[in-house]
């Protein structure tokens, strides 16, 4: 086993635990991502096109990126 690094520790460190991973599938999104997932939570609530008022399909208009 190697050395301490200081000789004042008498234990060798130990590399700490990593981050846990984030709950929320949306967490590290950019701006335009956010926008993006608010736009579609908009049109859920409503059930119509915010623009022209025809009711929505149940597919996503374009694919998140």
């Amino acid at each position: 086993m190697a050395p301490p690094r200081h000789p004042c520790h008498r234990r060798p460190g130990l590399p700490h635990p990593p981050a846990a991973r984030p709950k929320s599938p949306h967490a590290g999104l950019t701006l335009y991502q956010v926008l993006d997932v608010l736009q579609d939570l908009l049109r859920c609530w409503t059930g119509t096109c915010t623009t022209c008022g025809r009711p929505l399909t149940t597919r996503r208009i374009r694919p998140r990126t």
